[in-house]
Parts: structure tokens; C-alpha cells; sequence
């Protein structure tokens, strides 16, 4: 049976679909609180919010509590498709001085319960990683590139693409091959491109599987 959640001012419910419209067979009892952000794991094993400066994580249909992660910024939160890591972004903050500045940008080993890296990530932006269907590859965008990384060892870029401008990309739900494509928009009247390339060949631009211009 398909299931859904609700969120509003006083917490988040989940309810049943069709045919049932408004019953609760999910043995979720509701959360009451004042929550900023929530979101499912793609496979539906998972689930976060954001509330009171702490990020809750649950895995369903037991409900069982996995973890409460103190995070007294934290805006936004996504999974990997089945729930294994989690990303948490925070306002970017800097020191009174303009000093220093504090990485915002935490990604979790959810079942190992530890914390693999912390990065910077200023704007909120296209801030969330993204990761390969089977869970391997995790990337992610900064200025000018997209770092490549094995999930589950984050200390190391393992490859990059390096493109001037380029603004989001995308990696293909494959789980065996995979692609990626890489958008870079129009800048003073040049065209928007995206740019299709087999993971891990696209170092030289002549690899690209595909290239498509886009006017206005």
C-alpha cells in the first residue's frame, strides 16, 4: 500500500493511500514538533527531519530511532537512494572578524552512525550531493568543477571534471554503467550546453557521449 506524509504547523503524520484514504497502518505515530525540513530516502527505508537544532533519523516501517544529530543551523537534509548516508546542509556562517569560516556540509555513514566528512558549501544552491544508484560514487559540485568520491571515503577525490561555469549536473539512476551530465548556462548571449559523458571518461571534451546548445 502506498503511504504519505504530511507536514504542517504541528509536526508530521503519515497516512495511508488508496483505498484508504486517512487511516494509519504504518505503525508511524506521528512526531510533534515544530520541523523546518523532512525527506525519505528513495526507497522509503529511511526518514529525517529537522527540528529544535537536531536532525532525527528513523528507519521505516519499524520506526525505530537510528540517531539525533545536533545541528543548531541545519536548513536542509537528503539521503542516498537506499538510506545509507545523509547529507545535512547548514547556514554558511563566518567569525564577527570575517576571519574564519566553519565547513557546512556534513555527510553521514548512517548504519556505521559516524560522521565521513565535513565540507564548505556557501550557497544552498544545487547544495545537495548526489550519489550512484548503488550507493559506490558520491559527487558533488563547486566552483568551476565536480569532485568525484568513493562513498564511503570521502578524504580523497577519486576523479573531476573541470568546467568553466558549469552550474548543476546530474548523475543517471544506472547501476552498473554510469553517466553523468554536466549543465553549464548561457553567460552574455552565449548558448546554455549540456554535456554527456560515461563515468569515469571525461577528461578530454572529445569523450563527451553527447553535447547539446541551448538558445534563450
Amino acid at each position: 500500500m502506498t503511504h504519505f506524509a504530511v507536514h504542517d504547523s504541528n509536526g508530521l503524520q503519515l497516512y495511508d493511500g488508496g483505498p484508504n484514504f486517512g487511516s494509519n497502518t504504518t505503525g508511524f505515530s506521528g512526531f510533534e514538533g515544530k520541523i523546518k525540513a523532512f525527506t525519505f530516502s528513495e526507497d522509503g527505508k529511511r526518514c529525517s527531519w529537522i527540528v529544535d537544532g537536531q536532525v532525527m533519523v528513523y528507519a521505516a516501517p519499524s520506526w525505530e530511532r537510528i540517531g539525533c544529530l545536533k545541528h543548531a543551523r541545519a536548513q536542509e537534509i537528503c539521503f542516498s537512494p537506499h538510506g545509507s548516508y545523509l547529507a545535512v546542509w547548514d547556514y554558511y556562517v563566518k567569525s564577527k572578524d570575517q576571519s574564519q569560516v566553519q565547513p557546512n556540509l556534513s555527510v553521514y555513514d548512517v548504519l556505521g552512525k559516524k560522521l565521513l566528512k565535513v565540507f564548505f558549501q556557501q550557497t544552498q544552491t544545487n547544495w545537495q550531493p548526489q550519489w550512484t544508484n548503488d550507493e559506490k560514487i558520491l559527487a558533488r559540485n563547486v566552483t568551476n568543477e565536480v569532485h568525484f568520491y568513493k562513498a564511503d571515503d570521502l578524504n580523497e577525490i577519486v576523479e573531476k571534471k573541470i568546467l568553466t561555469k558549469v552550474k548543476s549536473f546530474s548523475l543517471s539512476p544506472s547501476r552498473n554503467a554510469h553517466h553523468v551530465t554536466f549543465f553549464v548556462p548561457s553567460v552574455k548571449g552565449a548558448p546554455a550546453y549540456v554535456h554527456l559523458y560515461r563515468y569515469p571518461n571525461f577528461k578530454e571534451a572529445n569523450s563527451a557521449l553527447a553535447n547539446k546548445s541551448f538558445f534563450k
